[in-house]
């Protein structure tokens, strides 16, 4: 009869081999989820990076872009119309821009306005304007408003903002008599006679959106309206093109570092603003990357970047140019 074969298990010699081995394995394995970690994070955050500069970008060149809109050239002399001003190194490392224009966006500063239905021929203290059918878009007595308005020789002009309504109805509907069209209009009841102008823009002043670019050089952010536009901004800058000879060509001195007080004249000849911004990001520089220069030329400023700063792997200027289309 023969015997069963007796189980055995393993030695003391095998067992350390094998927690030999699966240690050496679970290292490898941290080390190598550490890596990717490491290199998931970078990825992220550059791409970060990249997103913020992109929509800042975008915002920029929109708001650029809506320089004067809607403001006539009358006006331009009114301290608070403006379309745009610019101070020189308010701070070590940072212009000041201010930019003014009609805002048709969804901001709180966006204001009451409309168009005009009827024009008329003769001096008139009425004007029917479209209704949009929202209470916070309706005229309200003692609202001022910039109406566009005829005056001798067919030429047109804008009044100031100190037109203000004294009354305001809502009459029925109103039929356009050349295209059969029906609008909900309001009539407005002013403080003068006028000659308003059939479809030019009635607005009230707070409809002028104002925007205020600076940097806070302690914390690096870049402030729109005193709210946090952009993180890491280590330098802002701004410059203006305004066109003296009006040949279209920018020459030596036409591009102004400061526009504190512009004239109507030079509001009228700028043909470009340019933005340039340095963005710093707080991550230890790879090997084998370009180290941060100690000093970078932006516009007309050299900015000195410390030691300290050097280090940071990620550097970039965001430059945006844009010519404005409304002076």
């Amino acid at each position: 009869m023969m015997r069963g074969v007796t189980a055995r298990g393993m030695s003391l010699v095998e067992m350390i081999v094998v927690l030999a081995l699966t240690a050496i394995f679970l290292v490898s394995a941290m080390s190598l989820m550490t890596a990717s970690a490491r290199s998931l994070s970078f990825a992220q955050s550059v791409g970060g990076t990249v997103t913020d500069a992109a929509v800042a970008a975008r915002v920029l060149q929109w708001d650029l872009s809506m320089i004067g809109y809607g403001i006539p050239p009358s006006l331009y002399s009114v301290d608070t119309l403006k379309p745009i001003e610019l101070w020189d190194n308010v701070n070590a490392r940072s212009d000041s821009l201010v930019i003014r224009g009609v805002n048709l966006g969804v901001e709180p500063q966006r204001g009451k306005w409309s168009i005009v239905l009827e024009g008329s021929f003769v001096p008139t203290n009425r004007v029917l304007v479209l209704r949009w059918n929202h209470p916070f878009r309706d005229f309200s007595p003692g609202d001022s408003i910039l109406l566009m308005v005829g005056v001798a020789g067919g030429s047109v002009e804008a009044t100031s903002f100190d037109v203000a309504v004294v009354q305001s109805t809502i009459p029925k509907p109103w039929t356009d008599p050349r295209s059969g069209t029906t609008w909900d209009a309001q009539e407005l009841t002013l403080d003068r006679y006028l000659t308003p102008i059939t479809g030019l823009v009635a607005y009230g002043s707070s409809g002028v959106l104002t925007a205020t670019y600076v940097l806070d050089p302690d914390s690096n952010r870049l402030l729109r309206n005193g709210e946090v536009f952009m993180d890491g901004v280590y330098a802002f800058q701004v410059q203006v093109w305004v066109d003296a000879n009006e040949n279209g060509v920018p020459e030596s001195g036409e591009w102004r570092d400061n526009l504190a007080n512009p004239s109507p004249e030079d509001l009228r000849r700028t043909r470009a603003v340019r933005i340039q911004a340095l963005v710093l990001r707080g991550f230890t520089r790879r090997r084998g990357s370009s180290p941060v220069p100690s000093t970078l030329s932006l516009g007309n400023a050299n900015v000195s970047i410390p030691d300290s700063l050097r280090a940071q792997r990620y550097a970039d200027i965001i430059e945006v140019q844009v010519a404005p289309k409304n002076l």
